[in-house]
């Protein structure tokens, strides 16, 4: 279908961003599926459930998880010793369409690899409850489209499977790991001084890269 870039503002939330940033640098993502809600959002990052379609643990571009995660956790995990991890804080809102935040079974302290992205404007009820570290900033157009993939009952099924294909760090610097290291090394020294900004250095784009797929299962009379 084509890509979407998000940007993950690492300032606000170090530890959420941190985790979604390993997650994509080490191609987690990559054959993990879509549920679309329409009008709502849309969830994804389950790396327990792989198109197998798509993955393939023989490929670079995806995660060898029978070799490196063989017991990866249903519903899928964070990268920390603890498979969830707490809320870091709730200072973003989800007040607009591509808001970037953690998906949590409307659990609290329940962050693992699942994630959403917004598609309108009226998601207030999810201020509070889950922790958004990003905003989409480029695919729109992608995005929109998949609502059209949705079934009206607002149960994630979709007509058509909807996956990632590839994922990756697009960066400042010369890669993520570089720009990271370079933030945090700018925080160190001048965190006894006037406060920082890092809008040069914060926002780590992410490309994932989506492609639709027939459900074989559902059939169209």
């Amino acid at each position: 279908l084509g890509r979407v870039e998000v940007e993950v503002k690492r300032d606000l939330c170090p530890i959420t961003a941190e985790n979604f940033l390993k997650l994509v640098e080490y191609k987690c993502y990559a054959g993990t599926k879509f549920k679309v809600y329409p009008g709502n959002w849309l969830v994804g990052g389950d790396i327990s459930d792989l198109d197998e379609v798509v993955w393939d643990a023989n490929d670079p571009e995806f995660f060898n998880y029978p070799e490196l995660l063989p017991e990866v956790r249903a519903g899928g995990q964070s990268i920390y010793e603890e498979a969830l991890f707490k809320d870091e804080n709730f200072d973003l809102k989800h007040d607009g369409p591509g808001v970037l935040t953690m998906y949590n079974d409307d659990e609290p302290d329940a962050n693992g690899s699942r994630f959403m992205i917004t598609f309108d404007t009226k998601n207030k009820e999810l201020d509070g409850k889950h922790v958004a570290f990003g905003q989409v900033v480029s695919g729109f157009d992608l995005l929109y489209s998949l609502q059209k993939l949705g079934d009206a009952r607002q149960e994630g099924d979709t007509f058509q499977r909807v996956t990632i294909e590839k994922c990756g760090i697009k960066s400042t610097g010369s890669n993520a790991v570089a720009a990271m290291a370079q933030q945090q090394k700018q925080q160190q020294q001048q965190q006894q001084q006037r406060p920082v900004s890092y809008t040069h250095l914060r926002d780590h784009e992410t490309s994932l890269h989506l492609v639709c797929r027939h459900l074989l299962e559902k059939k169209t009379r």
